[in-house]
């Protein structure tokens, strides 16, 4: 017994500045794990001061979790010591005492065990809160006031509208350049008159019936003047309702001279000239090319091109 009191009192002067390790630590059911836990707090503490000051919110934390760990272990240790006094103490009585007294001695003794295991139990659930809350602590400070801004950060709707304008148009114009990739039709005028041989003649940008006379009129007393024999060829899928408006008042403008309209340069190459004929949109890159190579090939004079675009008047 006396050794007991003394392991009693070694414990209770460690506190929580030491762990007091003595033989009956072995009969904790969580000694290891405690152990462990106490293990990392400790790895994890000196890992911290190197690299922080002792005042850091981590550092005070991590100490405090030691610090109740340390002190959970010892108190473990000083109620099982106990314990082991009290049996000690009442072994010690019950030699003098009668059989019905040592049978009841030993039904209080086990209960006070049994008691004994549930407080253990219980010291060490609230050992856990304890941890938990001193985990839980906020490592910052409010150091002023929030305060709310009178205009909204966001949206900026007149910031958003400009984008949407500015997406729309820049995704437009990339749609409307990749559907004129991918349909392979020439649409603009400076691209027809690099592709298309000789100089442009006219461009007609009306079909109504007195415009289109005087615009005829002066192509056929122009530039078409001095030839008997005149093809006229179209050049890809020109509207066959513009095109023959165009080639009837034409016809009408020619009544002396032979005027030959066909696409197949086979049946114009006899001609004095030809004259060849295109719409915006009408003709792919690639028919461009064939006509260039085969107009090559052909060896018959070209005396220009003309343009049929009544759109552009509309615009």
């Amino acid at each position: 017994m006396m050794a007991l009191k003394g392991q009693i009192q070694e414990a209770q002067r460690a506190g929580n500045v030491s762990i007091y390790f003595a033989s009956q630590l072995a009969n904790l059911t969580d000694k290891s794990s405690t152990f462990d836990q106490l293990t990392r707090i400790e790895t994890e503490l000196a890992e911290k001061r190197s690299r922080f000051k002792d005042n850091d919110p981590l550092i005070t934390r991590l100490e405090r979790m030691r610090l109740a760990l340390v002190q959970y272990i010892n108190q473990q240790t000083i109620a099982l010591l106990n314990g082991e006094l009290d049996l000690a103490k009442a072994n010690l009585q019950s030699l003098n005492r009668p059989k019905e007294i040592v049978s009841r001695h030993r039904e209080l003794t086990q209960q006070a065990l049994r008691d004994e295991a549930t407080l253990v139990n219980l010291q060490n659930q609230y050992q856990q809160v304890q941890l938990e809350q001193a985990r839980e602590g906020d490592p910052w400070e409010l150091i002023s006031t929030p305060r709310v801004l009178e205009n909204p950060v966001s949206p900026n709707k007149k910031r958003s509208l400009a984008l949407g304008l500015l997406g729309g148009f820049v995704l437009g114009a990339g749609g409307a350049l990749v559907m004129d990739r991918r349909s392979g039709r020439v649409f603009s005028e400076n691209e027809l008159e690099a592709s298309l041989p000789g100089q442009r003649l006219q461009t007609i940008t009306s079909i109504e019936r007195v415009q289109l006379m005087q615009s005829v009129e002066l192509l056929a007393n122009g530039p078409l003047q001095q030839f008997s024999c005149i093809a006229i060829v179209p050049v890809g899928s020109i509207k066959q309702s513009l095109f023959n408006e165009f080639c009837s008042t034409l016809e009408q403008n020619l009544k002396s001279k032979h005027v030959v309209i066909d696409e197949d340069l086979s049946a114009t190459r006899d001609c004095d000239t030809q004259v060849l004929v295109a719409s915006p949109g009408a003709s792919t890159r690639e028919e461009l090319t064939l006509l260039r190579e085969q107009l090559s090939l052909q060896n018959a004079p070209v005396a220009g091109w003309i343009l049929l675009n009544p759109k552009a008047s509309a615009a």
